[in-house]
């Protein structure tokens, strides 16, 4: 796969993740990173752990897009 495959891949699914309610919320500041995968269902990183989750997104993506991808996973 290559980088472009890549990106397209990453924003279809993180649109149809916000599609079917999914979001996601950075705090640059403080920071923190808040996951909704459900109503009831949030993952919540702060500090250290929303850095490095942060730290992990490639230049050339949307922060927000690939937490999305990424959240498929959990």
């Amino acid at each position: 796969m290559d980088r472009t495959q890549f990106i397209n891949q990453v924003e279809n699914i993180a649109h149809c993740a916000r599609l079917a309610g999914m979001r996601v919320e950075i705090n640059n500041l403080l920071p923190y990173v808040s996951v909704f995968i459900a109503v009831d269902q949030e993952y919540f990183f702060q500090g250290e752990e929303a850095s490095d989750l942060l730290d992990e997104v490639p230049d050339y993506l949307n922060d927000e897009d690939y937490i999305l991808w990424s959240a498929q996973g959990w």
